[in-house]
């Protein structure tokens, strides 16, 4: 039986480089990229697991600052934090365009993951103890899909909330529509 997919356009290509700060817990990278690729080939888009490099000596980093620290700017908008910063030049090796996927330890007031980067340094942070679909959902928000589905949908990646990994549970769906803008990011090949 044939796969369904949702596009029919030539297909496309995005490499993910993963740099580690603190091992994933619970779940492995690769079922996050087993994931991943899942719900992207829906779109048409095929995911390579590009390179990983543990880092060293970035211990300040591990517990990361995506904001909101009493202000009233809300976590993960807009402009990257200082911590942000920092961590986006530990790139190396890595080609211009490629996105980079960063596991921590922890992000502020218990988020699991932040697609906010420096403008051309396309990356994403995810905690070590993010849920499976966290990483796809990040990537998505990096490739140009912004905000959130606004109801509490466990069948949609682009959720409001952390979709809950649920045994047998349906793989979370991208619409017509953030295909349409995903498929249109530079970062694709």
């Amino acid at each position: 039986m044939a796969k369904h997919r949702a596009t029919t356009a030539p297909r496309k290509t995005l490499k993910i480089h993963v740099k580690i700060l603190t091992e994933p817990e619970g779940v492995t990278l690769r079922q996050m990229f087993s994931a991943m690729s899942k719900i992207y080939d829906t779109a048409g888009i095929d995911v390579v697991h590009a390179s990983t490099q543990t880092l060293k000596n970035v211990e300040t980093l591990n517990d990361l600052d995506i904001g909101q620290d009493g202000t009233d700017t809300p976590a993960c908008r807009d402009n990257p934090t200082e911590e942000q910063n920092a961590l986006a030049a530990f790139r190396s090796e890595v080609p211009e365009g490629e996105i980079v996927v960063y596991i921590c330890r922890s992000l502020t007031n218990g988020n699991v993951g932040c697609a906010t980067h420096p403008k051309g340094i396309p990356m994403a942070v995810v905690t070590a103890t993010s849920p499976l679909y966290t990483m796809a959902h990040e990537v998505t928000h990096v490739l140009g899909r912004k905000g959130h589905f606004k109801k509490l949908d466990s069948t949609r990646l682009m959720n409001s909330a952390a979709i809950v990994d649920v045994e047998d549970a349906p793989l979370p769906i991208l619409t017509a529509s953030e295909i349409n803008k995903i498929r249109s990011s530079p970062f694709l090949q």
